[in-house]
């Protein structure tokens, strides 16, 4: 009965009803689940795929003891999990991993052919109940010429293989730097201003997952700044589909846009000026909002160096992590060597956060079956 999967799912719907009312769980996720670069210092012994965030601090999971975050050579953003699951994946990588962070099943998967560059997102489709993965990639490309072609393959997870859908190739290029976001049935990439046309340059392409069917939708009315500051960031907070630009103006400041049924809403501005380590440089590195806190509204930020939440309510920010910070204490301790290893860890490498919800599903075994 436990193993079955009318139990699993009757168990992640209850779960998911409960975390509606209950703050964020944080996990630090190890890179190795994929073929992400990892250091070979500076590693947690008790060799999880993930870390809580509070173990880090020696509470749950620790038993008393502060656990290293797994580290990883390059920025990784984890997008929120999708009916319980979360997808690893690097644009530089040609593996991808689903991973459930409770149970901490991992389940590798192969999407790539060649070295196209792009990237996979995770969705799911309620009619059938499972989860699908989508992948975007460019075969050519060029920024001279603006000229482009990109491939779509679409991975329903209880069969063997991808496959190409059978609607039109993506209609406008899309940026493939980040995972696309899942929202309501649909996935979602901001367009790529460095090629296509004007058109290209304002919109967002989606994806339906039920149909396999794209369509454009505009982006939210933003004035460029001469400090390049324009870059669009897609995202999900609370439920809806938001767009981040990213602060690259000297006041350093985010603005969040919210979709709603009759368009687009300024949701937040967030200030980030007197905090140092929410504004990286160089600002290519993007501030991602992970989640609202199902409590006190509260949004969770992270640069993969340091997470910390946001409240909008009177614009303070409480930093929870900070890579800096952990070596610093580690240093006083006299947990770290004296070789300089310290300092290329705080320059060189990124933490991997994500938000994961109690969850039963184990990752697909492409045998039609979840478990």
């Amino acid at each position: 009965m436990i193993e079955s999967d009318r139990f699993a799912a009757w168990h992640n719907a209850r779960a998911r009803a409960a975390a509606a009312t209950c703050p964020n769980s944080v996990v630090f996720v190890d890179p190795s689940c994929s073929t992400i670069p990892v250091p070979c210092d500076f590693w947690d012994l008790f060799g999880s795929a993930v870390v809580p965030l509070e173990s880090c601090f020696g509470g749950p999971g620790g038993a008393g003891q502060r656990r290293k975050p797994p580290l990883s050579t390059s920025r990784v953003v984890c997008r929120r999990p999708c009916h319980g699951l979360l997808l690893l994946t690097s644009h530089y990588a040609k593996q991808h991993a689903l991973l459930n962070p409770m149970t901490q099943d991992v389940s590798p998967f192969s999407l790539l052919d060649g070295d196209h560059y792009g990237c996979a997102g995770l969705g799911y489709d309620q009619s059938r109940e499972e989860h699908v993965l989508v992948h975007l990639c460019y075969a050519r490309r060029c920024f001279g010429t603006r000229r482009y072609a990109m491939e779509c393959a679409v991975w329903r997870l209880r069969d063997l293989r991808p496959r190409k859908p059978a609607s039109s190739p993506p209609p406008i290029p899309v940026a493939v730097d980040l995972p696309p976001v899942y929202v309501g049935g649909k996935m979602y990439w901001p367009g790529e201003p460095r090629r296509g046309n004007a058109a290209a340059r304002a919109a967002i392409l989606a994806f339906d997952i039920g149909t396999e069917a794209f369509e454009v939708v505009p982006e939210p009315p933003v004035l460029l700044n001469v400090y390049g500051g324009d870059r669009m960031i897609l995202t999900e907070l609370a439920g809806k589909l938001c767009a981040v630009h990213s602060p690259g103006n000297p006041a350093r400041t985010m603005t969040i846009w919210g979709r709603n049924v009759g368009g687009w809403t300024r949701d937040h501005v967030i200030e980030l000026e007197q905090w140092p380590e929410f504004w990286p440089v160089p600002t290519t590195e993007p501030v991602m909002p992970m989640a609202v806190d199902p409590v006190d509204g509260r949004i969770l930020l992270d640069t993969g160096k340091a997470v910390g939440y946001y409240d909008t309510r009177n614009r303070t920010l409480e930093t929870v992590y900070s890579l800096k910070s952990h070596i610093d204490e580690l240093r006083k301790l006299g947990e770290l060597w004296g070789n300089g290893g310290e300092l290329r860890l705080a320059k060189e490498m990124f933490v991997i956060a994500a938000v994961c919800e109690d969850s039963l599903l184990r990752p697909y075994d492409r045998k039609h079956r979840i478990w």
